[in-house]
C-alpha cells in the first residue's frame, strides 16, 4: 500500500495506491455503470450518455438537473461548460440532509436551505428544486458497491490523516467524458476523497493523452499545489476548504474518466 503526502504547501493532500486488486475495481465500476441512475448536471445534455444504460429518463436531451447543486456557484471559478454525467448517493436520508444543509448554511451565510420548505419539496421533482426521490432511489447494487469501496478505503484515510473519522455523508459518482468540464470549487465536509475508478485493466487510462487530472489550487488561485491522475483503484484524500477542479479529458480518451467522491467529517 502506497500513502504519500503530495501537496507542495506541506499541509493534507495524499495520494494512495495499491490497496485493492485490480479485477475489483473493474467490477466496482461495471456494477456503478450497469445498474445506476444518471443524470446530467444543470444543462441539457445534447449527446448520447457514455454508455446506454447510464441513460434512464428515456430522453438523454431532457436529462432535469439535481439543483441542490447549484448553490455553490458563490464559491466557484473558471469557466461554466456542460457538467459531468454523476449520480448522487447518500448514505441515507438524514445523512444527505445533513450534509446538504451544511454546504448550503456555509455558502449562504447560515440562512436555512430551501428543501426545509414544504411548498418547495412538493414539487422537487417537476422543478428540480427540493429534496427529490432519485437522489435516494437506487439499485441495491449501487449502495453494496459504494459501500464495500467506503469499507477498503476507510481505515486507510483515517491512517494518512492519522485521525479517525466519520462515515461518508454523500457520495457522487462522476463520468467526465470529452466536452465535461467542472469549476474550481471548495467542499462542504472537514474531509474530500476521490476513489479513481477507470478500469485499471485493458484498456488503461492512457495517463499521458487523456487527461482527467485533479488539481489543486493555493488559497489566492496562484499555482497549482498538487495534481493527481485518475489511475484506476487509486485515490486522494484531501481537505475540503483546499480549491480543486478536475479537468476535461481529451477527445483521445476511449472512455470518460470515472471516480467515486467521499465527503465526510472527522470525528
Amino acid at each position: 500500500m502506497i500513502i504519500k503526502n503530495i501537496d507542495a504547501l506541506g499541509e493534507e493532500i495524499f495520494w494512495i495506491d495499491e490497496v485493492v486488486p485490480e479485477p475489483l475495481v473493474q467490477t466496482w465500476w461495471q456494477n456503478v455503470v450497469n445498474y445506476g441512475k444518471w443524470d446530467k448536471g444543470f444543462l441539457a445534455y445534447g449527446g448520447n450518455p457514455p454508455h446506454p444504460s447510464m441513460d434512464k429518463s428515456g430522453d438523454p436531451n431532457l436529462q432535469k438537473s439535481i439543483r441542490s447543486t447549484g448553490s455553490f456557484s458563490t464559491e466557484i471559478t473558471g469557466t461554466k461548460e456542460r457538467q459531468t454525467w454523476y449520480m448522487n448517493v447518500s448514505r441515507s436520508r438524514e445523512a444527505f440532509k445533513e450534509a446538504a444543509t451544511k454546504a448550503y448554511k456555509k455558502i449562504q451565510d447560515g440562512n436555512e436551505p430551501y428543501w426545509e420548505d414544504p411548498e418547495v419539496n412538493e414539487k422537487a421533482e417537476e422543478t428540480g428544486f427540493g429534496l427529490q426521490e432519485h437522489q435516494f432511489d437506487h439499485h441495491p447494487m449501487i449502495h453494496q458497491t459504494v459501500n464495500m469501496i467506503w469499507s477498503m478505503y476507510k481505515s486507510v484515510f483515517e491512517e494518512a490523516l492519522g485521525k479517525e473519522i466519520q462515515d461518508y455523508n454523500n457520495c457522487y459518482l462522476h463520468s467526465f467524458q470529452h466536452g465535461d468540464s467542472s469549476w474550481t470549487h471548495q467542499d462542504y465536509m472537514d474531509y474530500s476523497a476521490i476513489v479513481y475508478l477507470n478500469p485499471p485493466m485493458i484498456p488503461y487510462w492512457d495517463l499521458r493523452k487523456w487527461g482527467g487530472e485533479t488539481l489543486y489550487w493555493n488559497d489566492d488561485l496562484d499555482f497549482v499545489r498538487a495534481c493527481t491522475m485518475p489511475k484506476g483503484g487509486a485515490a486522494s484524500l484531501f481537505r475540503g476548504d483546499i480549491f480543486h477542479k478536475v479537468t476535461m479529458p481529451s477527445w483521445e480518451a476511449e472512455f470518460g474518466r470515472n471516480a467515486a467522491t467521499f465527503f465526510f467529517d472527522k470525528k
